[in-house]
């Protein structure tokens, strides 16, 4: 598994960029779970054509940096609306779990890409 390979392309940016606008758009209300899924499902149909480890790398990569960025999103929604307080309960409560169930969710999404696209095959 080359780290340079898994990288290469427009794959991951745009991914992450795909789960932002997925967050930002579907409501910040809204759990972020399904639009990784989607994101990483896209992502491992892209890389499909290498190996499993590497669409779950992927996966992990989009739905990590993904995940961080719509939490910094809902920390500075919450900080502007509720006071530092409730900011500061929100990031030791809620960030640990959403990292870990989005870490799984964006593995599992890669994993799923990879053998849709070798389902379908269209080599």
């Amino acid at each position: 598994m080359d780290f340079n390979n898994i990288t290469k392309g427009k794959c991951v940016p745009l991914g992450i960029i795909m789960i932002v606008i997925f967050y930002l758009v579907g409501g910040t209300t809204s759990t972020i779970y399904p639009f990784i899924l989607l994101t990483t499902m896209m992502a491992g149909y892209i890389k499909g054509n290498n190996t499993v480890s590497e669409s779950a790398v992927t996966g992990l990569i989009i739905s990590v940096i993904g995940t961080l960025i719509t939490v910094i999103i809902n920390v500075a929604l919450i900080y502007v609306s509720y006071g530092g307080q409730y900011a500061s309960y929100m990031i030791a409560q809620t960030l640990p779990c959403t990292l870990l169930i989005g870490l799984i969710v964006g593995a599992v999404g890669g994993v799923l890409g990879y053998y849709i696209r070798g389902e379908m095959k269209l080599e």
